[in-house]
């Protein structure tokens, strides 16, 4: 399942429900049942989202590029990541003085 993101200030933001869950938690809010964030709640939420770990990608040595056997293999999606479209849906609902909501899609 999904759960949509609205806000009058944004466009939707569509989440798997398992992603949205981790990141409602970080923010203190339940992915299981239709929620809102209050105008008042807003920066909290983006202070709390915005401190999300976000992994470090180490630089290569321009040498090894050459080398697939120097290559590794792809990183999952971090959380950051993941919860970035919703970070700018809280930005510009904050900006724009509307709250965020949230339920799951059928």
């Amino acid at each position: 399942m999904s759960l949509k993101f609205k806000s009058q200030a944004a466009e939707d933001v569509v989440m798997l429900q398992v992603h949205a869950q981790q990141v409602l938690q970080v923010i203190g809010r339940d992915a299981n049942q239709p929620g809102v964030l209050e105008v008042k709640d807003l920066p909290t939420a983006l202070a709390l989202l915005k401190g999300l770990p976000d992994p470090t990608v180490q630089p290569s040595d321009p040498d090894d590029e050459d080398d697939p056997s120097l290559h590794r293999p792809e990183e999952p999606v971090s959380l950051r990541h993941r919860a970035w479209p919703l970070i700018k849906m809280v930005e510009r609902s904050l900006a724009a003085q509307q709250p965020v909501t949230w339920g799951v899609l059928p």
